[in-house]
């Protein structure tokens, strides 16, 4: 035993229940809500504080609609601006077509499609473009994004299944112009 364990005194400190009447109770940790069943198609909304039809939820939301108050009129003022609706629509675009090439996810921001489309030199609207990889087996990201026309990606996507892809992605690039490539 250390010598310095017998100088200290230890006191274990009483119950604050243990000389009331309250003895008997025991002081279990406060349970979790519970889950307040769906009546009639309606649910209660703990930021309204009233029952709210169930529609009103999106999927997902449990117990507040509060997505449908407040993101949803944000999301609409976000795709009043054209740019950043197309920003929006190249991104999400580029999401989806991350599952084609095995990938779970993607290293390139909106800000990244923003600055290629600057870069860009070519003929074509830049509505008309598509995101996609140089390298398929390659996360995309800033420095293996390459723009395509939205013609040609469909091609692009049959030919990464059919094993041609880095043909046809030269081919559908020859007419694409962009100042970082």
């Amino acid at each position: 035993m250390c010598p310095l364990a017998s100088a200290y005194v230890t006191y274990t400190a009483k119950d604050s229940d243990s000389d009331s009447d309250n003895a008997g109770l025991s002081r279990a940790p406060a349970a979790r809500l519970a889950a307040v069943p769906d009546f009639d198609g309606r649910r209660y909304c703990r930021v309204c504080k009233d029952f709210v039809p169930l529609a009103a939820f999106p999927r997902g939301q449990r117990r507040t609609h509060l997505w449908q108050r407040v993101g949803k009129r944000a999301q609409a003022r976000l795709f009043e601006q054209p740019r950043k609706r197309l920003l929006a629509r190249m991104w999400m675009q580029l999401w989806k077509d991350r599952l084609v090439f095995g990938q779970t996810l993607v290293e390139l921001k909106q800000a990244d499609v923003d600055a290629l489309l600057e870069a860009f030199l070519g003929p074509q609207p830049i509505g008309e473009l598509a995101v996609l990889p140089r390298d398929p087996s390659v996360p995309l990201s800033s420095t293996n994004a390459v723009l395509a026309p939205k013609q040609a990606r469909r091609k692009l996507l049959a030919g990464y299944t059919a094993g041609t892809y880095q043909e046809r992605l030269a081919l559908a690039v020859a007419g694409v112009h962009c100042g970082r490539l």
